[in-house]
């Protein structure tokens, strides 16, 4: 969906993308059209949260045996890949989909808003770095 998260393959967070969009000024089509796209998003999420919750069992059971099944977590990996790459082609997708209709103004001014968060983004890991060092506030965790 339009909400590309940040989790999976997503460049920009959905919270960020949906204020650039409210920078826009949508028409009611527009605006219509990024509602579907976060609702097709919102199940992309639920998805991926029913296979997090599946996989952590999964290796939870296999890291408690004496000798772990490698190609079951193996399997696992994989499968969690290919989720994020799909969910973030959704997204693409989505956002590709909804920037059709935008006017020219609304390209430039879309333009200009990602990259100011992508501006603040860096500016808050480079903050982060000075207080925490390299490996960040958790240790490198």
């Amino acid at each position: 969906g339009v909400a590309m998260a940040r989790g999976p393959g997503g460049p920009m967070g959905g919270h960020a993308l949906k204020e650039v969009l409210q920078a826009l000024d949508l028409d009611e089509d527009q605006q219509a059209l990024a509602k579907e796209l976060r609702e097709e998003h919102k199940a992309d999420r639920e998805g991926t949260k029913e296979f997090h919750d599946r996989a952590s069992e999964v290796f939870l059971t296999e890291m408690g045996e004496a000798k772990p099944d490698s190609r079951t977590l193996h399997g696992l990996i994989d499968e969690g890949a290919a989720m994020a790459t799909e969910a973030a082609h959704n997204g693409l997708d989505g956002l590709l989909e909804l920037q059709a209709t935008f006017t020219p103004e609304q390209r430039e001014t879309f333009v200009v808003e990602m990259a100011h968060l992508k501006e603040e983004g860096q500016q808050k890991r480079e903050e982060m770095r000075e207080q925490h060092g390299e490996r960040g506030p958790k240790g490198g965790r």
